[in-house]
């Protein structure tokens, strides 16, 4: 991709692009940013959806990645080879010692930024607090332009009565996911006592 293209699109976080899944916000948000970059390491989180049941939340972005609206930044192929030990440099400095390939909570956010800094993508979309004023993040990217959940609904739907329905049905959802989660959770430590029961009856 052209050089000059990194400056006139955003990149997006995880958590943005649930939103606009949830919210069912996706066509209006590509009909005024027809291209987005996400970071690879994003694009894996959002891939690992596809067997949960939100499974559309991964379902739209191969849909929309394979239309070229999204367009993922791959370390080993956008990087250059001679600028990956700086760049590998400061995500050990953030606190990321396994370096891009290994997945690890709360990178993706860190590593859109390290790569928008290197790209010099103009601003990022994310809800995480560690980007908002006055958060690590904003520290240590202070020349990246963030734009949040609230930002991002606002710029997409103009609408005001729609933007309220919109930002309550994606709360509405996202309670309702942490709840699925949490049960999935619960769940799977109940399978695990089980086995463990299990085990131990044999002896």
């Amino acid at each position: 991709m052209d050089n000059k293209d990194y400056l006139e699109h955003p990149i997006c976080d995880t958590d943005i692009w649930v939103n606009l899944c949830l919210g069912d916000s996706l066509k209006e948000f590509f009909n005024l940013h027809p291209i987005i970059f996400i970071a690879d390491v994003v694009g894996n989180e959002i891939m690992k959806w596809k067997n949960s049941g939100n499974a559309a939340i991964a379902e739209e972005f191969i849909k929309y990645r394979d239309n070229k609206n999204v367009v993922v930044i791959y370390y080993n192929k956008d990087i250059l080879s001679e600028d990956r030990p700086i760049l590998e440099q400061q995500l050990r400095e953030i606190g990321f010692s396994a370096g891009f390939s290994k997945p690890d909570k709360n990178k993706g956010e860190f590593v859109s930024a390290i790569y928008a800094d290197y790209l010099a993508i103009p601003y990022m979309k994310t809800n995480d607090n560690a980007f908002q004023e006055g958060g690590f993040g904003a520290k240590k990217f202070p020349d990246l332009e963030i734009r949040n959940w609230n930002d991002t609904l606002r710029n997409v739907i103009v609408d005001d009565k729609k933007r309220l329905q919109i930002s309550k049905k994606v709360e509405q959802e996202r309670s309702l996911m942490d709840r699925r989660n949490e049960k999935h959770k619960e769940q799977e430590l109940e399978e695990k006592i089980n086995q463990l029961k299990q085990k131990f009856s044999r002896r």
